[in-house]
């Protein structure tokens, strides 16, 4: 049995020497080498030996991959040759130097709306020639399109995507990681086309709109079955910077029935680029003459009203951890005081007494709301310091308060830290 995970110095007939192993994924390793006949460095995917002893994937694989060979696109990571060495299975690609657009996302958060655009359209280009040539990826998704330094995006895995299809079950398999990009039609296990891309390319969008998908949950079936069964939040309620001809757009391409998400990938482009240009979308035109109805405007008031009481809600929770730190606070001295000898009761009036009079101690000021910069003048006017922790919040705006401790009002000494 041989073993995918330990092929670095390995020549592969003749040809490609590997280099490095230079990612992973649940269908296979994929590796730098060097194409010795052609001097070039390019990228391997190689299935991985659970897949090698499945003939009918290994057959879907060379065929798949051979059919991708000949889409040439810029878009497109190309693929080179697919072959068969002592047992691997491999297909040799394009090397593009860069990172995923996944790990874009994660360093960045909510990218610009005109950047957003621009890397859709640039995916969806891509996507686009893989249809004309009646090729459908079936796992768009932000860890498959790679950028490169020049901010060129690159779709790949056209070769795979068919090929494994069958072992994409949610309930087994490897398509969990792809749980979150799925079209409802896909997670039902029903018929796939077209349409299912450009679903799944709606939520790349959304992700880059919004700074997280749109559907998530504890696991993988809970969320296939979001996207089965609920409409997503409109991407204008998570970012009021989206204009609201690119949520329209958004939203479209994510709807749950085929039939209502644009029709053809030019029909989405056509859409973004008049969206970049401030123009009047195509496909609302074709709406208006067809009689179908759209929202002109996006009610965002229930999705606020929940993040709001989302919010007060974790306030309480803070404010009740707090009290019963209190009480056992106070429940802990109750028991000193009352085993305290004479003297020690002495010096606990004592202390009270000068904790009631201590001229270094001040009211707590309130911070919520404030930039962190702000909130360093307020604490610095009062005698104060302040210490920040950073989180991620839907209602507070970036780099300003969203909870403090000590809650304002309360007492402390000059000099400590807020």
């Amino acid at each position: 049995m041989h073993n995918t995970e330990e092929l670095m110095g390995m020549t592969l007939n003749d040809r490609y020497s590997i280099l490095e192993k230079i990612g992973t994924g649940g269908m296979a390793l994929v590796y730098k080498a060097h194409d010795n006949v052609l001097d070039r460095n390019v990228a391997i995917k190689m299935l991985r030996d659970n897949y090698d002893s499945e003939s009918s994937i290994v057959t879907n694989f060379i065929k798949e991959a051979r059919s991708s060979a000949s889409l040439v696109h810029p878009n497109v990571v190309s693929v080179y040759d697919v072959s068969e060495h002592e047992g691997y299975n491999y297909m040799v690609m394009e090397l593009v130097d860069g990172k995923t657009l996944k790990d874009y996302i994660k360093k960045n958060q909510r990218l610009p709306w005109q950047e957003a655009c621009n890397y859709t359209i640039q995916i969806g280009q891509g996507i686009q020639a893989a249809h004309e040539r009646n090729i459908v990826h079936r796992d768009i998704k932000p860890q498959n399109i790679i950028m490169d330094h020049s901010g060129t995006l690159k779709v790949t895995d056209f070769g795979i995507a068919k090929a494994v299809e069958g072992d994409k079950a949610i309930a087994g398999g490897t398509a969990m990681g792809s749980v979150h990009y799925i079209s409802p039609e896909q997670a039902r296990g029903g018929f796939t086309d077209f349409r299912s891309d450009i679903y799944s390319l709606g939520v790349v969008l959304y992700e880059m709109l919004a700074g997280r998908v749109p559907f998530d949950g504890d696991d993988p079936v809970s969320v296939a079955l979001m996207h089965i069964e609920e409409d997503a939040v409109n991407v204008k309620c998570v970012n009021m910077d989206v204009p609201s001809d690119l949520a329209y757009v958004t939203m479209k391409a994510m709807n749950r029935e085929p039939g209502k998400r644009y029709q053809y990938m030019q029909d989405f482009l056509d859409d973004l680029r008049a969206v970049l240009a401030d123009e009047i979308l195509p496909s609302r035109e074709k709406d208006r003459n067809m009689n179908v109805a759209f929202d002109e405007e996006t009610d965002c008031s229930e999705y606020r009203q929940k993040k709001t009481d989302t919010v007060k809600r974790e306030q309480r929770v803070r404010e009740k951890g707090k009290e019963k730190v209190v009480k056992k606070k106070a429940e802990r001295n109750a028991i000193l005081l009352a085993f305290a000898t004479a003297v020690a009761l002495v010096l606990v009036v004592a202390g009270v007494i000068l904790l009631v009079a201590n001229p270094f101690s001040k009211t707590v000021p309130y911070f919520l709301y404030m930039s962190v910069e702000e909130a360093e003048k307020e604490a610095q006017r009062h005698g104060f310091g302040i210490e920040c922790e950073y989180t991620y919040s839907d209602t507070v705006a970036k780099d300003h308060i969203i909870s403090q401790l000590p809650l304002a009002g309360e007492e402390l000494e000059k000099q400590e830290k807020i």
